[in-house]
């Protein structure tokens, strides 16, 4: 929240406070000294109440420079939400690339992006499909380009579209999948990014709580970046993850950051048709699955501003099916938000989202169940009979 540019005003229109609000809303004006609360009483301001369309009693308006949000809820999200849409001054547009059989933003299945797409929409940013070959460039009207799981390589005159956008200033999100070639290794040279040609495997046995397996990378350990900043002690998950990395470090600018990295108990496997898996100590982690870069202008250049590229080598953690895990959908969004030069964004977003499941598998379950109806209420019997022949 710290990240505002311009004062926003939340007014509450009531006879009577409520507290619970006027707490969740204070909490908010804390975290700025450019927003601000105050309660209203739309009998006595009348002149107000008709300024901002108020029709009854207990609405909440959010204003900033002329721009206006009703809210039809207070919770944290809803908030956040107004605060995005009356400081926004232009709307963005993210463009995600299709013709390589990427996931879809308008698919609602388990595979499909609907979800990120809607969470975009929100935030006040446009979305739209691109196919390269058709439109012949990355349209002009693209302020960050999207790759989310392509199956098939892109053609050579794609991979320079994406360079030349790169160069130009453009900001891009590749999310690639193990065990495809997306030719574009142009782009990653440049970029000093290495792409791994492999499958990442967790054997810490973490996973197994969560109803996951070897194959889904966790991942708690996360770069200094904007992107992942506020994740500390949080968890993200990646089905079937490849490893990016910072391909030559000497040659790294302090720009370039590995954002994301599995625990020392993970590996790699060339693929997954290997017959027996087995911890490799060769290719033991940390690991990195995903990069950020920037780069900025020499002095002296017109342009604004330099390119960004953000490389995970996994784009189910976003899908619909994973989305909710976690952080998962906090990580597509901030990235999305870093690239786009809306930093101020990640900072106001609520750092906890309605949905945040973890799931069990039924061993689980059914272990915890036996947990809290046994094991536990007879440990605090025998505590309390030992404190008590203790004490007599």
């Amino acid at each position: 929240m710290s990240g505002l540019k311009q004062n926003v005003d939340i007014i509450r229109f009531a006879k009577t406070p409520d507290p619970e609000v006027r707490d969740r809303l204070t909490e908010f004006t804390s975290l700025s000294p450019r927003l601000h609360f105050r309660d209203v009483d739309p009998q006595e301001q009348l002149d107000l109440a008709k300024q901002y369309g108020i029709t009854h009693m207990n609405q909440v308006v959010v204003t900033s420079n002329g721009h206006n949000e009703i809210l039809q809820n207070t919770d944290e999200q809803d908030i956040t939400n107004a605060i995005v849409k009356v400081t926004r001054n232009t709307i963005k547009t993210v463009c995600f690339v299709t013709g390589h059989g990427e996931k879809a933003i308008d698919a609602s299945d388990e595979e499909g992006f609907s979800g990120m797409n809607d969470a975009l929409k929100k935030e006040s940013y446009q979305t739209k499909s691109v196919n390269l070959v058709a439109a012949g460039s990355v349209p002009a009207d693209c302020n960050v380009l999207v790759v989310a799981g392509p199956k098939q390589s892109f053609f050579p005159q794609e991979a320079d579209m994406i360079a030349k956008y790169l160069d130009a200033g453009g900001d891009v999100f590749l999310m690639i999948d193990p065990q495809m070639d997306p030719k574009l290794d142009s782009v990653f040279a440049a970029w000093n990014i290495n792409l791994g040609n492999n499958v990442v495997v967790d054997a810490s046995g973490v996973g197994r709580l969560f109803g996951t397996g070897p194959a889904v990378p966790l991942v708690v350990d996360y770069g200094e970046s904007p992107i992942t900043r506020s994740f500390s002690g949080s968890m993200t998950f990646f089905p079937l993850a490849r490893t990016v990395s910072i391909a030559d470090k000497n040659k790294a600018v302090p720009e370039d950051v590995e954002l994301l990295k599995t625990s020392a108990r993970s590996f790699t496997i060339p693929n997954l048709n290997v017959k027996e898996v087995q911890f490799d100590p060769k290719t033991a982690g940390p690991l990195s699955l995903g990069v950020s870069a920037e780069r900025k202008n020499p002095p002296g250049e017109s342009s604004a501003k330099g390119g960004h590229l953000v490389v995970i080598g996994n784009s189910e953690f976003a899908a619909n099916k994973w989305a909710g895990l976690q952080r998962n959908g906090d990580l597509f969004m901030n990235t999305v938000n870093w690239l786009a030069q809306d930093v101020d964004l990640i900072s106001i977003r609520p750092k906890s989202p309605t949905n945040r499941r973890v799931t069990f598998a039924e061993t689980q379950q059914r272990e915890l169940t036996w947990f809290s109806l046994l094991l536990l209420p007879g440990i605090v019997i025998l505590s309390g009979v030992y404190i008590w022949w203790k004490r007599r």
